[in-house]
């Protein structure tokens, strides 16, 4: 197929990934390629400077502009907070976008004029609103004017800045919203829901349902539980909801005597919810728990579910059950999950436990902050999972779980910011054959050194990992198995492919490299030395591939092995010259070899990335 033949969809695709310049130059190749290229380069309008926006507007204002051939084509219109636009400006912009879709502006943007005058917001295309505050003048009324002038809105946003004074919305307000934007689907208030007055109950329980909305966000309410009712009331056919909450949240100690557990079950509130993102706040958790309860009487099964959970240290046994409560609800249903924990529970084994009662669990996401999790026990629980990110304080394998032969699916495994020991390494390959992806961020990695060879060996001998991504991994072999500093961190490494007919890694200098197969049955080795100044305590983060001579050189001095602890002196003396600049030279690297090396063993890799700068 010739190139000018593509579908004009394929070619709509093809020119998003062009900047404006080449988009331009392609719209001028053929006839075929003019329409799908001039759109894509007039699709969106970014103002990011009050400079680009007075270049635009003078371009608006001349009767010789490609603005008023091609004005219709701009969908998307986006102002930046530090740019102004005055009350000509703005007309000038209404006036030439009329198919505008999807519009971004911030309450800094705007005169007050515009906030007199709701005539000005009034754009007939108009299906997306993002409305951001980021000035401390506004009231409901103004905020309400904007929302409320564009009835063709399917989406709207209202975010608010943290130095903002949050806005305070009623359910007549929202109540409002809905009458007048009758066809929304997409909503996001990051405003203050208010307490529920008893004139707002009526409100509550005769309500008409706005069925064509899915999707709701709110970033907090006054702790009312009649808000939890109004939203399973209003919102019959709702699949997600979030609700990250956050500490400005009060409790609600009002007690409304009305029979709503009954309406709520007889309206089918909920049942249509797949997604939830739920936030708990440590001051006001009473509220989620209403919530989850809320959900379990009514029979409500998720798939997706994130939330956040304060553990106040007095009162351990109230969180864990509340966790419980929460995988209980899902069990048959669940396939995501994405738990963030704060403070610690004293049992290892609670989360990995509770998790393990929902079986059909394919995607875990766990931050459990300064704890100590086991793994194992997560993996027999979880039989079906196929992707896992870890956050720990230690993350550990119980010494009975090396004897379990049974295979897991496990294919993406993510460990961040914790401390393992080698072995959990042997315990994944030995289970685990099928990961493909390794990502290891923040890392310390603690070994035995083996007096006899000079190093801690990391085995995973069954893995073909297609990316092997280290990020921040320091190893270290501690004669105690606890103390972790500059006198028993490791800086060289040994990679070993044991069957490398599959792929070998490339140098990693910091990016993704595909490295073509190598027609080889004999196992690679690379060795690599990490160097480079010590900057604010984080680890040096070079990383060099030895040359021939300098393998040789460590191989021989390996073979003669003998280990001596650094006395104090030595250690000054390591310290101040792995901190210099200087240490970056290829000379300097055998001050590390008495401290040994790492022997990282696995059957393949592809992709080998060692500190990717983007994670920085």
């Amino acid at each position: 197929m010739k190139a000018s033949d593509l579908p004009f969809e394929i070619l709509s695709c093809i020119a998003s990934y062009l900047t404006n310049d080449h988009k331009l130059h392609a719209s001028l190749v053929c006839r075929a390629w003019h329409a799908p290229f001039t759109e894509s380069v007039w699709k969106k309008l970014d103002i990011v400077t009050e400079r680009s926006m007075e270049g635009l507007c003078s371009i608006l204002s001349s009767s010789l502009t490609n603005y008023r051939k091609c004005g219709y084509l701009v969908k998307d219109l986006v102002f930046r907070s530090n740019v102004r636009v005055s009350n000509d400006q703005f007309r000038l912009i209404r006036n030439h976008f009329q198919s505008l879709y999807y519009l971004w502006i911030y309450s800094g943007n705007i005169s007050p004029y515009f906030f007199q005058n709701t005539s000005w917001w009034i754009l007939p295309s108009l299906t997306k609103l993002h409305f951001s505050i980021n000035e401390d003048n506004l009231g409901k009324q103004e905020v309400m004017d904007v929302i409320l002038s564009s009835p063709t809105l399917k989406h709207l946003e209202i975010h608010q800045y943290p130095w903002v004074s949050k806005i305070t919305f009623t359910v007549s307000d929202l109540e409002t919203i809905h009458e007048r934007l009758p066809i929304l689907e997409f909503l996001s208030l990051g405003v203050n829901l208010g307490h529920v007055s008893d004139s707002d109950i009526a409100l509550v329980l005769q309500t008409t349902p706005a069925i064509r909305l899915t999707s709701l966000e709110f970033q907090s309410i006054q702790g009312d539980k009649l808000w939890l009712y109004y939203w399973g009331l209003k919102y019959p056919n709702l699949t997600n909801l979030s609700w990250p909450g956050d500490d400005s949240m009060k409790a609600n100690q009002a007690h409304h005597d009305i029979p709503l557990n009954d309406i709520l079950e007889s309206k089918n509130s909920f049942r249509r919810l797949k997604k939830a993102t739920i936030g708990t706040i440590k001051y006001n958790i009473s509220i989620y728990q209403a919530f989850f309860e809320l959900l379990s009487r009514l029979k409500v099964s998720l798939q997706h579910l994130k939330y956040t959970i304060y553990i106040d240290e007095n009162t351990p046994a109230f969180a864990t059950a509340l966790i419980k409560d929460t995988m209980r609800l899902s069990c048959k249903t669940l396939k995501t999950l994405d738990v963030e924990i704060f403070n610690s529970l004293p049992d290892p084994l609670v989360i990995p436990t509770v998790v393990g009662y929902c079986s059909f669990l394919v995607d875990i996401s766990l931050s459990a902050y300064h704890m100590d999790f086991a793994l194992d026990v997560l993996l027999n629980k979880c039989t079906a999972l196929k992707s896992l990110r870890l956050i720990a304080g230690t993350v550990f394998v119980r010494p009975d779980a090396f004897g379990i032969t049974t295979q897991h699916s496990l294919e993406t495994f993510e460990l961040c910011n914790t401390k393992v020991d080698i072995h959990l390494f042997d315990y994944l390959s030995s289970r685990c054959r099928r990961i493909t992806r390794l990502n290891l961020f923040n890392l310390r990695v603690t070994g035995v050194l083996c007096l006899e060879a000079g190093s801690i060996s990391i085995n995973m001998p069954y893995n073909h990992f297609e990316t092997l991504e280290m990020f921040r991994v320091a190893f270290y072999s501690p004669s105690d198995g606890i103390t972790c500093n500059e006198n028993t961190r490791m800086s060289l490494l040994a990679l070993t492919q044991l069957n490398p007919t599959i792929s070998q890694p490339g140098s990693p200098t910091g990016y993704i490299q595909s490295i073509d197969p190598v027609p080889s049955t004999r196992p690679a080795t690379r060795w690599y030395h990490r160097y480079g100044p010590l900057c604010h305590n984080v680890m040096a983060t070079e990383l060099r591939e030895l040359r021939e001579d300098d393998i040789e050189y460590a191989m021989d001095y390996f073979k003669s092995f003998e280990y001596e602890p650094v006395t104090d002196e030595q250690n000054e003396e390591l310290e101040a010259t792995r901190g210099s600049v200087e240490y970056s030279n290829t000379t300097n690297w055998v001050d590390d070899l008495p401290l040994g090396y790492v022997d990282i063993r696995c059957a393949s890799i592809r992709n080998f990335v060692f500190d990717n700068p983007k994670f920085y």
